[in-house]
């Protein structure tokens, strides 16, 4: 009887310590900021931008880097790269996954049932006869461009009373609330650097000049923008910084997707259109 009291203390011991690692992990990765920091350096063609997002302090490294027009992407354990396998079956139980809960949220928020779904359901329905239809082939282009202009039009209909309906106002005067809390999260702490740029035409570049200027007065003038009023032509050597903690970005998505106001607009134009 002791031996097995011993051995079901020593399972429980180790329960708990496995369940009090989950627990730090989730917390970690909930409440933990991933730091990233995106560099741009080069000339035209050759600007090869480069991703570096890192976790508790560089223990997890993620590197995602384009050069020559080709897409790399690295993973660091604490300072061992990870080999990966292309397509291997994680990879694709992942995904499955990824795509199975996008389609239940799709469907349950917003009603939008998937194609699948719909193709299924089309399919169990009985198949009516369609009657022959002989008239000339330049009289069923007329019947099928008269159709086509009867569905924009039923469409631009809905648009036009989904767009002015008052809970498509609230729905996006909340939207757009819980948009900026989102961007003044993620947006960079410090941009800094040089981008020279110019169109090749000395009013367009003064345009986009006077659009995108004001990004450096917001930098305190660490990020500065140069304008080439004469050649058309990109270079940059830029340094973004900033952080982004997954339990806000979560807290977001799960906001809007319980909002009653955008559940009843996304669901209406799922559902009609």
């Amino acid at each position: 009887m002791m031996v097995v009291l011993e051995i079901l203390k020593i399972i429980g011991i180790v329960l708990a310590v496995i369940i009090g690692l989950i627990i730090v992990i989730i917390c970690l990765v909930l409440f933990a900021p991933f730091k990233y920091t995106v560099t741009a350096e080069g000339k035209n063609e050759a600007i090869d931008p480069k991703l570096s997002v890192k976790f508790l302090g560089g223990l997890l490294h993620l590197i995602i880097e384009i050069e020559n027009g080709g897409l790399e992407m690295k993973t660091h354990l604490a300072g061992i790269e990870l080999k990966k396998k292309e397509n291997s079956l994680l990879t694709r139980i992942a995904k499955r996954i990824g795509l199975a809960i996008w389609e239940l949220i799709k469907e349950y928020f917003f009603g939008i049932v998937p194609e699948k779904k719909k193709k299924a359901e089309q399919k169990s329905e009985p198949e009516e006869k369609k009657e022959d239809d002989d008239s000339p082939k330049f009289v069923k282009k007329i019947r099928s461009f008269v159709e086509k202009v009867k569905n924009i039009w039923e469409k631009l209909k809905l648009a036009k009373y989904v767009l002015g309906a008052p809970v498509t106002a609230r729905a996006w005067k909340y939207l757009k609330q819980q948009l900026a809390g989102l961007f003044n999260h993620v947006k960079p702490a410090s941009m800094e650097g040089e981008v020279t740029f110019g169109t090749g035409d000395p009013a367009s570049t003064a345009e986009t000049f006077g659009i995108v200027g004001w990004i450096a007065a917001l930098m305190d003038d660490r990020l500065l923008i140069i304008p080439d009023m004469y050649n058309k032509t990109v270079k940059m050597d830029v340094v973004i910084k900033g952080r982004i903690i997954v339990r806000y970005v979560l807290s977001f998505l799960w906001r809007i997707l319980t909002h009653k106001d955008i559940r009843r607009v996304v669901g209406y134009i799922g559902r009609n259109l």
